[in-house]
């Protein structure tokens, strides 16, 4: 943003490093410390509900429609942060891969 390109962050999916925590820690970074307003990040309990029923296509639907309904300003950069290695199980590259190629990232 210093250069006046305008910045945005989003987080499809969550990643709870710990289980106490209540808020994706990269989410609650981008807001408290870059005044960002992503939506809340789709939680892993919701991702492994989905993925169990066969719906990968309905999980990237639903990424899809929380990007979409997050304001943006014209010619914004929007990071995207995918999911780390450490997520319990899941084909994280998979993952992160549909999401990526379906938000053109």
């Amino acid at each position: 943003e210093k250069a006046g390109i305008p910045v945005s962050f989003f987080k499809p999916i969550a990643q709870m490093l710990d289980d106490a925590l209540s808020v994706d820690p990269s989410t609650h970074f981008a807001r408290e410390l870059f005044r960002f307003n992503p939506p809340e990040p789709v939680s892993i309990a919701d991702v492994e509900s989905i993925l169990s029923a066969g719906g990968l296509d309905e999980l990237v639907e639903r990424v899809i429609a929380d990007f979409s309904s997050s304001p943006r300003r014209e010619g914004e950069t929007v990071i995207i942060e995918g999911l780390g290695p450490d997520s319990d199980g899941l084909d994280v590259q998979e993952l992160n891969r549909a999401i990526a190629s379906n938000l053109d990232a």
